[in-house]
């Protein structure tokens, strides 16, 4: 909407107010689910609601970005995702697929026509087989597995994460939410209403002429703790998701008034929270969780076995637990390890 509106300006410029957003979690804790929920399926939300979806298990960086080759001594384009869903939100269940293809000299130089993708929008690529141009405004909703997680080049800083490392507890809640939902049908009245209230909303932003955001939202972000402290260039994500907070909530009006609340403060807080998860590393987190559920320490082997659950072998799990020693957030007691601090 700012894009074609303008109706959010920052120094004479226009803000991108997309918010793209990545799941960590390890296999089998819902990634898939929750991509569906949302955008694939008859069941999904977002289906019919005015916003178009589209969805993908996997692919390449020429695949997200597009490209150019010669056949038959022509030029030929094949446009990329970016480009085909570039009004849409795009979900992809593999996102470390993508990432992964940037290790290759073809695929790195393509990452930062992916970056712009995600930031400006604006896709400006020359290969020798021709020029690639083109505006994208696609969204993208990710899954990714914390050991697999590898985000450089600053494609970190344009994702909000969503992390979810489950204990013992939350796969007892997921084995038994799975049971319960067996033999449940899709209620479609339901699934329209919710529709329905989107495409009602976005009726409602072609009304609006200015966005104003509550001076208490910078005094939040002003907080200085040891565990909450926000970066000016991470501002802008907070912003964004206050903006959709509040356009979801149907307060939508002339001025768009970006409010505070408790809850949307409670859900910046886990925001920043999990950020900070994924700097310091996602795939360690699974240790601190696992050696939580046993009681704070293990012996070696215990701590490897219950490792398994998401799903990292010995070998996997060895250089995790390696690490953190080294870092001295493990420490021995005995002939066992335990948490030497707290995540």
């Amino acid at each position: 909407m700012n894009k074609r509106r303008y109706v959010w300006i920052r120094a004479g410029g226009v803000p991108d107010t997309r918010l793209h957003v990545l799941m960590v979690a390890p296999p089998g804790a819902s990634k898939s689910f929750w991509l569906e929920q949302f955008i694939q399926g008859d069941h999904a939300i977002l289906r019919d609601s005015g916003i178009e979806v589209g969805y993908i298990q996997q692919t390449t960086a020429a695949g997200f970005v597009g490209t150019t080759r010669f056949v038959n001594g022509g030029r030929v384009y094949e446009p990329g995702l970016a480009e085909i869903y570039k009004n849409a939100i795009l979900g992809v269940e593999e996102f470390s697929d993508l990432t992964n293809a940037f290790q290759t000299e073809h695929g790195r130089q393509l990452e930062n026509a992916l970056l712009t993708a995600l930031d400006s929008g604006r896709v400006e690529k020359s290969l020798a087989s021709g020029e690639i141009r083109y505006v994208t405004h696609v969204t993208l909703q990710c899954g990714v597995q914390p050991a697999r997680y590898d985000m450089s080049g600053g494609l970190g800083r344009r994702f909000l994460f969503i992390v979810f490392i489950p204990s013992e507890r939350d796969f007892e809640t997921l084995k038994w939410a799975r049971r319960a939902a067996t033999g449940k049908r899709l209620n479609p009245l339901r699934v329209d209403r919710i529709r329905m209230g989107i495409r009602d909303i976005i009726r409602k932003l072609d009304k609006v002429q200015d966005v104003e955001i509550d001076e208490r939202l910078y005094r939040f972000f002003d907080r200085k703790t040891d565990q909450f402290r926000i970066l000016h260039f991470e501002e802008e994500l907070w912003e964004r998701l206050a903006i959709g907070y509040t356009v979801m909530r149907g307060r939508v009006d002339r001025v768009l008034r970006v409010t505070v609340d408790d809850e949307l403060l409670r859900i910046i807080e886990r925001a920043v929270a999990d950020r900070r998860k994924v700097q310091r590393g996602a795939a360690y987190l699974q240790v601190f969780v696992a050696l939580k559920d046993l009681g704070g320490e293990a012996t070696p082997r215990e701590l490897r076995d219950r490792l398994t659950w998401y799903s990292l072998d010995w070998s996997q799990s060895s250089p995790l637990i390696a690490d953190l020693m080294r870092m001295g957030a493990l420490e021995h007691s005995g002939n066992k390890v335990k948490l030497a601090w707290s995540w």
